[in-house]
């Protein structure tokens, strides 16, 4: 018996928080001038420092600019990173921010099997890099399968306000869409290819780990944002009776946000 409650409590540890593809750079998403940055690409459980799950080399890695699109898959190498919980197989990647202007990124990674669900998972991720504070891109409508278009500029939100945002599925609104948001509560740390020993809040109950809500009948989401940092809105199951290798496949949207406060010190 103590075995069976031993193993229990280790698969209750392992799948604390929400499933979240980051698609970040160390730092803030609004540059003050160009520069190269280093892109870390876990697919992990912001929040709490959780699982980083193994993933295999991502399907497609772009950036629109413009809209231009430059394709930065050939930048991507082998990694890992690591959280309080695990080390995991991960992948890095790179893009120089040269011009001014929304540089929005996309990722389409590949599905991932999640066991204690018996299916697999596919986030397709935009984050929106501003440099030099000139708005381009940054609501422009990327034309992937499910998305999560913003309604407010990602890169340019206050703490303490709302943001807003539409959920879409071959292009079309979704109403009722189920939504997860989870704050990236720990910093990466670009020198050990991980997350921060030590949180941005204390979180006081698991139940505020995940926030979840539901799209309204036009597919928009209006969410809080109370503190500084960056926030991940994961929409799910977006193409239901979607299979992969004969497994049910959810294909979600993840659209990444900053906030910022004047006290802020990232």
């Amino acid at each position: 018996m103590c075995k069976i409650i031993a193993v229990a409590l280790a698969l209750i540890s392992g799948t604390a928080g929400a499933h979240f593809q980051l698609l970040l750079p160390a730092g803030e998403l609004a540059l003050q001038r160009p520069a190269k940055k280093t892109l870390y690409l876990p697919f992990t459980h912001p929040a709490v420092s959780g699982q980083v799950m193994d993933m295999a080399r991502p399907e497609s890695l772009f950036v629109v600019h413009r809209g231009e699109r430059t394709n930065a898959l050939d930048s991507v190498v082998a990694s890992s990173f690591s959280s309080a919980e695990n080390t995991g197989a991960s992948w890095l990647a790179s893009h120089a921010f040269k011009r001014l202007g929304d540089h929005v990124l996309v990722i389409e990674p590949a599905p991932y099997f999640e066991a204690a669900e018996d299916k697999y998972i596919q986030q397709l991720t935009k984050t929106v890099v501003n440099v030099g504070g000139l708005p381009t891109d940054w609501d422009a409508e990327i034309g992937l399968p499910v998305e999560i278009m913003p309604l407010s500029n990602p890169a340019a939100v206050w703490a303490g306000s709302t943001f807003t945002a539409q959920v879409l599925a071959g292009g079309q609104p979704v109403p009722g869409a189920e939504v997860e948001i989870e704050m990236l509560n720990y910093e990466i740390d670009a020198d050990a290819n991980g997350f921060r020993a030590e949180p941005n809040v204390e979180i006081p109950v698991p139940l505020l780990e995940t926030q979840a809500l539901r799209a309204d009948s036009n597919g928009v989401i209006t969410l809080g944002i109370p503190f500084a940092g960056r926030w991940g809105i994961a929409a799910l199951d977006l193409v239901p009776g979607s299979e992969h290798e004969g497994k049910p496949l959810s294909i979600d949207a993840v659209l990444w946000l900053d906030a910022r406060s004047p006290l802020a010190t990232r």
